[in-house]
C-alpha cells in the first residue's frame, strides 16, 4: 500500500508531506535525508506512528496535503 501511495505522489506533494511530518516530530535532520514519500512512510511506521491496522495519521497527512483521493486507496486496502 505504501509503495502505491508513493507512486501516485509528485514532488510537490512530497515536499508538503515533509513539512507536515515535521509537525509530528520527525527530526529535521532525519527529514533532510529522505528522498521520497516512501522514506517518510517507512520512518513513521518504524516509529509506530502508523501501522497496518492504524492508518489514521497516514490518512490525516494525505488529507492535509490535498490528496483525499489517496485516502480512498488506504480505505480500500482495509476493505480488501
Amino acid at each position: 500500500m505504501l509503495v502505491t501511495l508513493c507512486e501516485k505522489m509528485g514532488n510537490d506533494e512530497f515536499i508538503k508531506l515533509k513539512q507536515r511530518c515535521h509537525d509530528v516530530h520527525i527530526q529535521k535532520r532525519t527529514l533532510e535525508t529522505m528522498n521520497n514519500a516512501y522514506d517518510i512512510f517507512v520512518c513513521l511506521k518504524e516509529r509506530g506512528k502508523i501501522t497496518m491496522d492504524d492508518t489514521e495519521l497516514l490518512e490525516e497527512l494525505l488529507e492535509k496535503i490535498g490528496r483525499t483521493d489517496l485516502v480512498k486507496v488506504v480505505e480500500q486496502y482495509h476493505q480488501g
